[in-house]
């Protein structure tokens, strides 16, 4: 098996290849694009496999299998740090891709490509060389006492009813618009028809006519557009509302 190695870590090129090659098969190895450019574009058939560094270059704006099947030049990618794994084990994540991106189905063949996987994978994940390689540091379990998540929602949840009541303040908002714009922040989450929230005031033991409804949000969606202080305002889709915020 050809493999070519380009990674900007000298170092680690040195050690993946020394690794593989125990496996008997042949490395190439390449410290700068240019030159593993000039490499693939001389040679009559391509390498078995090409692994870099995930940090080669912009994933959302270059698609590495489809400018090498456009170019007729289609083989298997890998990264040896890669991020995004869809598989927990590295090795199985690698044999994956080339299944489904890069059409390797035979079984031998398939079986060759995972020990070399099993190989780098040793590598990059080896308490020794991972904490060196970028991408590749497993974060650390955020600290409890640290941890500020549950009291920053609680801290929004009090400063927007304390919004809400103080733009009741600032409008003198009578009590049945108060009620109607708590209704909609309770059910922030979705939008909601005008059956649903006399559903709701149901539920409160309260009645409401659509007539009736449809005025009290008109009243309060201007309410909401003259205040220049308050952080909200309705937001109207498919003859549904929900409450937003800026």
């Amino acid at each position: 098996m050809i493999i070519c190695i380009y990674s900007q870590i000298q170092e680690l090129s040195e050690v993946i290849a020394e690794n593989i090659e125990s496996l008997g098969e042949c490395c190439f190895k390449f410290s700068n694009e240019l030159s593993l450019t000039e490499f693939l574009s001389s040679v009559k058939n391509l390498p078995d496999l090409l692994i870099l560094d995930y940090n080669c270059f912009n994933h959302e704006i270059f698609d590495l299998p489809g400018t090498l099947r456009s170019i007729n030049k289609l083989f298997p990618v890998i990264f040896h740090n890669d991020p995004c794994l869809i598989h927990p084990k590295r090795s199985l994540h690698w044999q994956m891709q080339i299944k489904l991106i890069y059409d390797v189905t035979d079984e031998e063949q398939l079986e060759s490509y995972l020990k070399v996987f099993e190989q780098i994978e040793k590598i990059v994940e080896s308490p020794e060389l991972k904490p060196y390689i970028p991408l590749m540091q497993t974060p650390l379990p955020f600290p409890q006492k640290e941890s500020k998540t549950k009291r920053l929602f609680e801290k929004l949840q009090i400063d927007t009813t304390l919004s809400l009541q103080n733009f009741k303040k600032r409008t003198n908002l009578p009590e049945n618009l108060y009620y109607l714009l708590q209704l909609f922040y309770n059910k922030r989450e979705q939008f909601i028809s005008i059956q649903e929230i006399i559903e709701e005031y149901k539920k409160n033991n309260k009645t409401i006519t659509e007539a009736s409804l449809r005025v009290s949000i008109s009243r309060l969606k201007k309410k909401l557009a003259e205040d220049k202080e308050n952080t909200f305002f309705l937001h109207k889709q498919n003859d549904k509302y929900k409450i937003a915020f800026y």
